[in-house]
This record gives C-alpha cells, sequence and structure tokens, in this order.
C-alpha cells in the first residue's frame, strides 16, 4: 500500500502550511495534506516554523516524481524557495 507521505526538512522559520502547500502542488501535482510544525515564541506570541513538516499527496505515486521523476526538480531545489 503506498501511502504518499514525505518529511520535508530544512524550512524556514516563516514558512507556513499553505506556502508549502502551494509550493509542492504547482511542481508536482494535488497535495492532499500539508503540516508544517510550528512552535509559539513565548516573548512575542510569534508562531514560526520549527523547521520541518509533511506532505501528502493525492496520488502516492507522485513521491516518485518528488525524489527523481520527470518533473525535472529535484526537491531541493523546490525547498530553495522555503528556505
Amino acid at each position: 500500500m503506498l501511502i504518499g507521505k514525505i518529511f520535508i526538512g530544512g524550512l524556514a522559520p516563516h514558512t507556513t502550511n499553505e506556502s508549502m502547500k502551494n509550493l509542492f502542488q504547482s511542481t508536482y501535482g494535488p497535495v492532499a495534506d500539508c503540516k508544517v510544525m510550528t512552535t509559539t515564541d513565548k516573548g512575542t506570541g510569534m508562531t514560526k516554523s520549527r523547521g520541518f513538516g509533511f506532505l501528502k499527496f493525492e496520488d502516492p505515486a507522485t513521491v516518485d516524481a518528488v525524489f527523481g521523476g520527470p518533473k525535472g526538480s529535484t526537491p531541493d531545489q523546490v525547498l530553495s524557495d522555503l528556505l
């Protein structure tokens, strides 16, 4: 059974669920779920990325495209927009 869920690490503090989902969706295809793990600064109350998250594609086979498939963009090139 294919899950289609991947770990994304090395995210910038300003990365949001929406920005990560939009980037991967525009590059690879429909995203079913996206979660950037966050923390809240106790001093300022600001929420920021903890530097990692998870992404699940609607089509589990899309993971193959992310890791060397025919789309032509590697995960590092895509993630450079989020760093």
